[in-house]
């Protein structure tokens, strides 16, 4: 009886484990055109609220890091009109398949000479980090995109 019952228990194990993996498989196979799509919806934004009408030429005169959001009347995304909006945006999002994915976005200014480190002032190059969130996932997925402010067309 303790031999069938351990036999029970590895077996359950197994397929436990098994489910598992095919969860976590699925909600990567759904999380990464999940942030493809988000991170392609941010691109098609202007780079900032100040060059939406006009173009800039000292980085400067962009919306300071601590101001990056949304600005005043801008309530979904919709309404978002650059990509700045999108700082620390979140949603929840489901697939046919699976519930609840989180999508959060983060922008960032970052410098020119180094786009790996983040700058503490206003340059012509943003970084779009887009994260989707699952709890079958052990990691999140995680996009980047450098967006260039091109000041000489």
């Amino acid at each position: 009886m303790v031999l069938l019952s351990i036999a029970v228990l590895s077996a359950n194990r197994i397929i436990l484990d098994r489910m598992n993996s095919g969860y976590e498989t699925q909600a990567i196979f759904d999380a990464v055109p999940i942030a493809e799509s988000k991170l392609d919806e941010i691109r098609r934004k202007a780079f900032d609220e100040k060059s939406i009408n006009k173009r800039i030429y000292d980085a400067s005169n962009f919306t300071q890091p601590a101001y990056l959001g949304k600005d005043a009347g801008e309530t979904t995304t919709v309404t978002y009109d650059d990509i700045d909006d999108y700082n620390n945006d979140s949603l929840r999002f489901s697939t046919p398949v699976l519930e609840n994915f989180w999508v959060v976005s983060k922008i960032q200014y970052v410098s020119e000479t180094n786009p790996d480190q983040v700058s503490s002032t206003p340059t012509f190059f943003k970084l779009i980090t887009v994260k989707v969130y699952h709890y079958s996932m052990k990691i999140p997925i995680t996009m980047t995109f450098l967006y260039v402010y091109r000041r000489f067309e």
